[in-house]
């Protein structure tokens, strides 16, 4: 086979050409993202299934911006922070005028939109961390005008709200002590304790919708109390005991719900997607069964319905596999199942064979599942198997961030896709503390972080190795934030394990993560705390926390070390990567320290994002011996500083 031709890293991790389209509720407006000046903006055209006339509507010159809603009469909103601090504003742009009006001008907070409604087409109510800086209040906003006034003050700590579409507050939810949550139900503006979950079924249950029907009000929601996987559930509040009433389960069900597609204008579900080692979806309602079944046979991939109009007709829909870029069509339901191409998200990519992402699970050995994915270059492949090389190969164990989150066959993987096309094998391992697939995986993370989850990571490994896919002295980890802590636990923890790894926004002592994390996460701080297993207020948690903090056993640290932080992030604060950092050279031990000078938790800028991974992969040839691509001009426009180890990245 002729050598695999690089896929340069500008195309890789660039700027998309379009991506996230969405149509407006009237279906008169298609609006998406894309660069302008290669800076992302959002763009419009009034003639949806033809993008020709499209125009820039935004115009951004630094940060870009990478989400936005409609509301219900053609504003478009969007939120945009500074450097990565998170402290987001939300702006609206009013298509009929033209007129750009900042919704949320307070400095030193953040907010998002909770609520669009038709029944108030010009307004939004939106959560800010104001007046109390710890927790969010609810604020109703005119669109047009950009007048704001607080209506649910947050005196109780309610991590969310819900309302309906006359733009009431409903109901509540707020973290227990115990890392549970509870659900609250307001009535004549008192709220009523409704449902009361425990730790194990905060990631897996919440209320979606509120219906009203035959003169009824019901709730729909995912639960999954005194079952292993989430199922949907209705409550007719009407009924004094509140009883659940099943809607739908998988059969032979192996993960969670993952999504619930509803009508937009009734709110009643209509089918639900099940994410196991791919996306399925089921439909709830018989008026859709034949349009899940057209979608299954389009494109070949996994799909995702990214909007719909009022009244359902028309649907966005983004279809994804392993080996190509995002595909987004405009699905007409009301014009005999007619679908057309928008545009592809990346179609420079379209030149390159791309490799196959393939699912796998691996054996825990305390005998947990592990959904995992493994990705091979393609001219390794063993024509006898469906997931061996013809040898081992060098391996970069890629984790997770969250943890509390997981990994998946889509969207497309291009970091994955980035390692095998320099020669490695690329492992993703859905670790205990992992979301998604059980309360089992959930519930054995807790208090585990350094301990059992980074066994789980050590056990892939040894799989790996086992099944000769990795050669057992050439295997890096890598990973950001979560991933990051993953990475320099497993140099610390098991030092003689990896031959190198890459820390990406990850904390190194688990005291002054959570001492520091922002002020708005005070609602979660009881589960962090519960999670992870320690109390930074007492000496025994203190203690616990200590013992699994990196820093602490920093000394074992005897491989190379790529460290890469962002300045502003607000999450996983510099000081965490400031303190290995000095106390490895104060050891005369190697390591590469680069900050991202206007980043927060993770990299956004495709200046910074590009020049990350022109350093990560010459770093990683230096030891695993991959192939990398030479560095011409990927540096400018990038604002970075090497703190240290500057030898080690030439």
């Amino acid at each position: 086979m002729p050598p695999i031709p690089i896929i340069p890293r500008k195309i890789l991790f660039g700027n998309p050409s379009n991506v996230l389209p969405k149509i407006s509720p009237d279906g008169k407006y298609l609006a998406y993202i894309a660069p302008k000046d290669d800076v992302l903006n959002i763009y419009l055209t009034d003639n949806p299934k033809d993008l020709s006339s499209a125009k820039a509507i935004t115009n951004d010159k630094v940060r870009g911006i990478r989400n936005f809603w409609w509301s219900f009469d053609h504003q478009i909103v969007y939120p945009q922070d500074k450097e990565g601090d998170e402290d987001f504003k939300l702006y609206s742009i009013d298509l009929n005028t033209g007129e750009k009006v900042t919704l949320t001008p307070f400095d030193g907070t953040t907010s998002e939109p909770v609520k669009f409604s038709p029944n108030y087409p010009n307004e939004v109510i939106i959560s800010i961390n104001k007046p109390d800086p710890t927790v969010f209040s609810l604020y109703r906003c005119d669109l047009k005008t950009g007048e704001i006034n607080l209506i649910e003050e947050n005196t109780q700590s309610f991590d969310s709200y819900f309302l309906n579409d006359d733009l009431e507050v409903c109901f509540a939810s707020k973290l227990t002590d115990e890392a549970g949550k509870n659900v609250y139900r307001k009535v004549n503006n008192e709220w009523e304790l409704m449902i009361s979950y425990g730790i194990d079924d905060v990631h897996s249950s919440e209320i979606f919708s509120i219906v009203k029907e035959d003169n009824e009000e019901l709730i729909y929601l995912i639960d999954s109390r005194d079952r292993e996987y989430s199922a949907i559930y209705k409550i007719n509040l009407n009924d004094p005991e509140k009883k659940l009433h099943i809607v739908a389960e998988p059969d032979n069900q192996e993960a969670d719900i993952n999504n619930v597609l509803t009508d937009p204008n009734t709110h009643v579900p209509l089918a639900y997607s099940v994410n196991y080692l791919r996306t399925s979806w089921n439909p709830i309602s018989s008026e859709i069964s034949s349009d899940l079944e057209f979608l299954k046979s389009v494109d070949g991939g996994d799909f995702t319905i990214l909007s719909q109009t009022l009244d359902n007709t028309i649907w966005i829909v983004c279809f994804e596999n392993d080996t190509q870029t995002a595909k987004y069509y405009l699905f007409d339901r009301s014009n005999d199942k007619c679908i057309n191409l928008l545009f592809n998200s990346n179609p420079n990519l379209e030149n390159y064979c791309l490799a196959k992402l393939n699912p796998i699970v691996i054996k825990s050995r305390d005998g947990l599942d592990l959904v995992s994915y493994l990705t091979l270059p393609l001219n390794k492949y063993d024509p006898y198997s469906d997931y061996k090389p013809t040898h081992p190969l060098p391996m970069v164990l890629n984790v997770h961030g969250g943890p509390w989150a997981r990994d998946s066959f889509v969207p497309l993987r291009t970091d994955h896709q980035f390692f095998a096309n320099r020669g490695y094998a690329v492992l993703s391992v859905n670790f205990r503390s992992s979301t998604g697939l059980g309360k089992s995986l959930l519930r054995a993370g807790n208090g585990e972080w350094g301990a059992k989850a980074h066994d789980d990571l050590i056990d892939a490994v040894n799989w790996a190795i086992d099944e000769k896919i990795a050669e057992k002295d050439k295997i890096a980890i890598y990973g950001g934030s979560y991933g990051g802590y993953a990475v320099l636990a497993g140099l610390t923890f098991t030092p003689n394990v990896f031959a190198v790894g890459v820390d990406i926004v990850g904390p190194s002592n688990l005291v002054s993560l959570l001492n520091s994390v922002p002020s708005y996460w005070k609602s979660r701080i009881s589960e962090l705390i519960q999670r992870i297993g320690g109390n930074p207020e007492t000496e025994e948690g203190v203690k616990f926390l200590t013992s699994r903090s990196p820093l602490t056993f920093a000394d074992n640290i005897n491989k190379p070390l790529l460290i890469c932080q962002g300045q502003n992030d607000p999450r996983v604060k510099r000081a965490e990567s400031d303190q290995i950092v000095s106390l490895l050279t104060s050891k005369s031990i190697p390591v590469s320290y680069v900050l991202f000078n206007d980043e927060g938790h993770g990299f956004v800028r495709p200046q910074n994002r590009i020049s990350f991974y022109a350093m990560t992969e010459k770093f990683l040839s230096k030891v695993l011996g991959g192939k990398y691509e030479e560095v011409s001009n990927d540096f400018e426009g990038a604002n970075f500083t090497i703190l240290n180890g500057k030898e080690i990245l030439e």
